[in-house]
């Protein structure tokens, strides 16, 4: 939108275009946001953790094929 000089102006501009239920949508994603807490919740350290040692290259880590494959297995019986 031209003219709008921040985000949440631009926000505004559109809530106008959208239905009744759209903006119902989008109140309750910005509820989510609002409810989110800031920081990390107790499984932060834990991500943090394990990134270092993919980093590191302490841990190798799985391709998305290697995961895709196990979660075939995993959902359809098949073992290794």
């Amino acid at each position: 939108m031209v003219g709008a000089s921040s985000v949440s102006e631009e926000i505004i501009d559109y809530l106008p275009h959208l239905t009744d239920e759209q903006q119902a949508a989008v109140l309750h994603v910005v509820k989510a946001f609002v409810e989110m807490p800031i920081q990390g919740g107790p499984d932060e350290a834990e991500i943090l953790r394990r990134l270092e040692r993919l980093k590191s290259g302490e841990d190798k880590g799985f391709t998305w094929e290697e995961v895709k494959e196990r979660a075939r297995k995993q959902a359809f019986g098949k073992h290794d």
